[in-house]
């Protein structure tokens, strides 16, 4: 598959696997790192559901976090993590470096492009 990526936060795919031309998409991270408080003053969140989250978490539960581009999987991510014990442990698995914890990380693999020819 003809695509390659230049640099964290863009990528290029090329024809044939996009039609007609080429496709780049950069995305650019916000410096900020939101709070749960913050995601509660700006509307996005309710005070409910705040406290409903962050007690699932200092709880250990499981959580499954999905959604669209955009949707804000990782301002959420970003702000549940204030909420993990000291004493966990935290292992952070994703293709992008986008994650931005507060705390101690214990382990982090780097996802790399896959290195088979294309046929």
């Amino acid at each position: 598959m003809p695509s390659c990526r230049t640099v964290a936060a863009s990528r290029a795919v090329l024809p044939p696997v996009v039609r007609p031309n080429p496709a780049v998409t950069i995305r650019k991270f916000s410096k900020v790192r939101f709070t749960i408080a913050d995601l509660i003053q700006t509307d996005a969140m309710s005070v409910e559901i705040g406290d409903m989250l962050s007690g699932y978490i200092e709880a250990g539960k499981t959580m499954l976090i999905s959604g669209g581009t955009g949707s804000g999987k990782t301002t959420l991510l970003n702000a549940l993590a204030d909420f993990i014990p000291e004493d966990e442990r935290i292992v952070v698995i994703e293709d992008t470096s986008e994650l931005r914890i507060g705390k101690r990380i214990y382990w982090r693999p780097s996802a790399r492009p896959n290195r088979t020819p294309a046929r």
